[in-house]
This record gives structure tokens, sequence and C-alpha cells, in this order.
């Protein structure tokens, strides 16, 4: 039964561009507390941030990547997001209260690539 809710849901959203909008949303989001200074002691900062982020953000881009029937949707999708990861922090690079670190790079890829695992075993046991 609750196969049957997911993959109605999963046709609704691609749809109604459910997927597209959540990207978008969560790239906005990403984007924003990434250029702003740092809240409340570092909370839009730091490791916890960046795994959460990026393992949402890769999620998201799978369901959308495959919903468009996109081939090798897991690399890609991990690749975008992590790529977004590196502009993002090219971007902070630019900006004087925010810093460039070459170890989140490292861990926006490992969250994005994190992020596809969960996706990768709903697509074997066909929930989506």
């Amino acid at each position: 039964m609750l196969r049957r809710i997911v993959r109605g849901f999963n046709g609704y959203a691609v749809q109604n561009s459910l997927y597209l909008y959540s990207l978008v949303l969560f790239a906005v989001i990403i984007l924003f507390f990434s250029v702003t200074p740092m809240i409340a002691g570092g909370i839009n900062s730091g490791l916890k941030a960046h795994i959460s982020g990026y393992f949402i953000f890769s999620f998201t881009a799978l369901l959308f990547f495959r919903a468009k029937g996109i081939n090798r949707v897991f690399l890609k999708a991990a690749l975008f997001a992590g790529m977004y990861g590196f502009i993002i922090e090219i971007i902070q690079l630019l900006l004087p209260y925010r810093l460039f670190e070459f170890l989140d790079i490292v861990i926006n890829f490992a969250a994005a690539f994190a992020g596809v695992v969960p996706g990768y075993f709903l697509v074997k046991n066909k929930w989506i």
C-alpha cells in the first residue's frame, strides 16, 4: 500500500513539476545561507549544514533528473549538486565575510554522492 502511495505521489510530482520547484527552492536556500554572514554562531556554516544541505539537494536533483528521463541519473545528480557547491565556494571567495575552504568542497561532493544512495535503493526496488 505504501508503495502505491509513493508511486501515486511520484506521478503527481512529475506531472506538476514539483521536483523542479523543489530543486530550485533548495538551490536558493543553499545560496542564501552561503552568502549571508554567519547566523547564531554559524548554524549556516559547518559540517552539519554542508552534509544536510547537499544530501537533500542531490536527492532532489536525482528525482528531477529521473523524472526527465536523463540517463546515468545517479552520477549526474551527484555531480550537479557537488558542482553547485563548488560554485558556491567560488562565490564565497569573493565575499569579505565568508571563507573559501577546500574541505567544504570535498564535504559537498561527499554529501552529494551520499544523497543519491537512498535514491538508488528506491529505484532498484521500483518505488520511484
